[in-house]
C-alpha cells in the first residue's frame, strides 16, 4: 500500500468516525496491525503507524521525541477520556494536514493536542484515580458483609460513582449519583448507603424496572382497594417501548398501590387504562429497599374488563427479544422478517421458554 492510498484511507475513515450519528473512536488500522493491544514499536517497519492520529508521534508531534512517550505508542485509550467534540477536532485537524499536504511521516510536525484537551485527560485521569479510591473505602466499610466477595469488588471498582447501571441475575443497581437524588424518601441518604441497600435488597418488580429505563407507553388496571388517599390495584398491565431498537413489550406487577388524586371518580371493581410515570422510593417496612411504584396518571379512562397476557406468553415475548438482540443478523433484518431456519428459531424458543418456566417452578 502506497502512502497516497494510505493517506485515501485514513481520509475515509475521520469521515466516518466525524460523520453525523457516529460517535465511535476506534482505531485506523486495528484488523492491519497491533495499534490498539501492543506499544507500536513491535511493528515499527509499518508506515500505517504513522498515518494514525493517535500514534503518539502523530498526536504529539514533535513533543512526543521529549516526552516518555519517546517510543511510538498507541494513544488511544488517553483520547477516549476526551469529550466527542475535542476527538473529532484532532480528527479533522488531521484530515486537514493530510488534504493539503502538510503532514508527512518522516520530518517533525506540530502536536495534534492542544494543551486544553491535555489537560482534559490529566483531569479525567485524577477523577478516576479519586473515584477508584472513594470506591475502595466503600469496599472497606461493606464488603465484610458479601459472601461473593470478588463480584462485589469489581462491580464496585468498575461502577462506583458512575453514571451507570448494571444488571445481575438478581436484578439490577442504579450508580448515578444525580439519579439517587429522584429516590423519594432518600433526602437524607448518602451514596454509600444508597448502594449498599440496592445491594442488600433487589426490587423484583421487573416490568416497571424495564419501564423506568425505556419508555411506558400505558398501564391498565382493575381497582381492587380504596382508602382515604389511595388505591390499590390487584394486578397493573405495563405496556412500553424499549429504547435500543422501538420493539414493545407487555409485562404486569401485582398489588400496585398510587395516589388516589386522578382516580376519585371511580369505585372498586373498575378497570381503568391511563398513563404515569414510574418513579423509585425508599421503601422503610422490613428492612430499607429502593423500590419502583407509578405517580403522576394522565389520560385515566374508564375500560371494559381486559385479559392480562400469563406468564407463559409474557416469557415468550422477552425469549424472543433476548434471541433478536444476540442473533449474528441482528443488523440485517427486522422485526417482521427473520434471516434464520425457522425451525431452528422454534427450537431455540422452546428451549429457553422450558428452562425459564423450570427455573421459576423450582423457586416456589
Amino acid at each position: 500500500m502506497n502512502n497516497e492510498s494510505i493517506i485515501k484511507k485514513t481520509i475515509y475513515h475521520i469521515e466516518e468516525m466525524t460523520s453525523l450519528g457516529s460517535y465511535e473512536i476506534s482505531c485506523f488500522w486495528s484488523y492491519e496491525c497491533e495499534l490498539c493491544e501492543h506499544f507500536m514499536h513491535h511493528n515499527e517497519s509499518s508506515i500505517l503507524h504513522y498515518y494514525c492520529p493517535w500514534n503518539s508521534k502523530v498526536l504529539y508531534g514533535d513533543k512526543s521525541s521529549s516526552s516518555k512517550y519517546a517510543s511510538p505508542e498507541c494513544m488511544i485509550k488517553r483520547v477516549k477520556l476526551l469529550p466527542y467534540e475535542e476527538k473529532k477536532k484532532i480528527l479533522l485537524e488531521f484530515k486537514k494536514r493530510l488534504e493539503c499536504g502538510q503532514y508527512n511521516p518522516e520530518t517533525s510536525s506540530l502536536p495534534l493536542i492542544s494543551l486544553r484537551q491535555e489537560k482534559i485527560i490529566k483531569d479525567k485521569i485524577e477523577e478516576e484515580r479519586l473515584r477508584k479510591e472513594k470506591a475502595n473505602e466503600w469496599l472497606d466499610k461493606y464488603l465484610k458483609y458479601y459472601d461473593n466477595n470478588e463480584y462485589i469488588k469489581h462491580l464496585i471498582l468498575d461502577n462506583y460513582l458512575k453514571n451507570d447501571f448494571q444488571h445481575n441475575e438478581e436484578g439490577i443497581i442504579f450508580f448515578s449519583p444525580d439519579e439517587m437524588k429522584d429516590v423519594v424518601g432518600a433526602e437524607n441518604m448518602s451514596y454509600d448507603e444508597y448502594i449498599n441497600i440496592q445491594l442488600q435488597h433487589y426490587s423484583k418488580r421487573f416490568d416497571f424496572i424495564k419501564c423506568y429505563i425505556n419508555t411506558p407507553c400505558e398501564f391498565k388496571g382493575k381497582i381492587q382497594k380504596i382508602n382515604s388517599k389511595q388505591i390499590c390495584f390487584e394486578r397493573v398491565y405495563v405496556d412500553g417501548m424499549y429504547l435500543d431498537n422501538a420493539f414493545f413489550f407487555e409485562g404486569k406487577e401485582d398489588h400496585v398501590w398510587m395516589s388516589k388524586n386522578g382516580f376519585e371518580e371511580f369505585q372498586i371493581g373498575d378497570s381503568v387504562s391511563f398513563q404515569a410515570e414510574v418513579y423509585r422510593y425508599l421503601k422503610k417496612s422490613n428492612g430499607k429497599a429502593i423500590e419502583f411504584g407509578l405517580r403522576n396518571p394522565q389520560s385515566i379512562k374508564k375500560i371494559k374488563s381486559y385479559k392480562l397476557p400469563t406468564n407463559k406468553e409474557l416469557i415468550k415475548q422477552e425469549v424472543k427479544r433476548i434471541i433478536c438482540e444476540t442473533c449474528f443478523y441482528y443488523e440485517r433484518c427486522n422485526d417482521f422478517y427473520c434471516m434464520r431456519d425457522p425451525k431452528e428459531i422454534k427450537a431455540l424458543k422452546k428451549q429457553l421458554t422450558d428452562s425459564i418456566l423450570s427455573t421459576q417452578n423450582n423457586k416456589k
